[in-house]
């Protein structure tokens, strides 16, 4: 079940330790300011799925986390998609996207990704350009599902995150 994370339900150190498997050469700084600060902003949504540990005060395992950008609704971005790597290729990653779409209605979603990912997106019915990355010898693609309009990819084209 996706739950909006909660520093006090759910264990940060297994949430930051899935946001480092998907941002390039993070810090303790930079994780601390996306759960302190992005995921603090209205519209930036941060979820996970865990599985409950024997007793139910247990935190339990975080299964996979999902943030999203929702300032330009029914369109999306999603700015972070993990899965613990336990829980990998039983339908987890798709599923958080489709119940993130469902939640928030959305019509489309984007996001940007590298090799790495690229092929569960196609898996995932998203639509994949490859764009210039900023970093040599390094490819960067846009993945859509459903059409997003032009003024919301020039937004994402100019936003940085920590």
């Amino acid at each position: 079940m996706l739950e909006k994370y909660d520093r006090t339900r759910h264990d940060t150190e297994q949430v930051k330790t899935l946001l480092t498997m998907v941002i390039g050469y993070p810090t303790q700084e930079i994780l601390g300011k996306l759960l302190d600060v992005v995921y603090d902003i209205k519209g930036h949504h941060l979820f996970v799925t865990q599985k409950r540990g024997f007793l139910s005060r247990h935190k339990g395992t975080i299964t996979g986390i999902i943030g999203v950008d929702i300032t330009s609704p029914p369109h999306g971005w999603i700015l972070h998609l993990a899965v613990h790597p336990d829980y990998r290729k039983r339908g987890l990653g798709k599923s958080l996207i489709d119940q993130v779409m469902a939640m928030f209605q959305l019509v489309s979603v984007a996001l940007e990704t590298d090799d790495d990912a690229v092929g569960f997106y196609r898996a995932c019915g998203f639509t994949v350009v490859e764009i210039t990355s900023k970093w040599p010898n390094v490819h960067r693609y846009r993945c859509t599902k459903g059409q997003l309009p032009k003024s919301v990819l020039e937004y994402y084209n100019h936003l940085t995150l920590p």
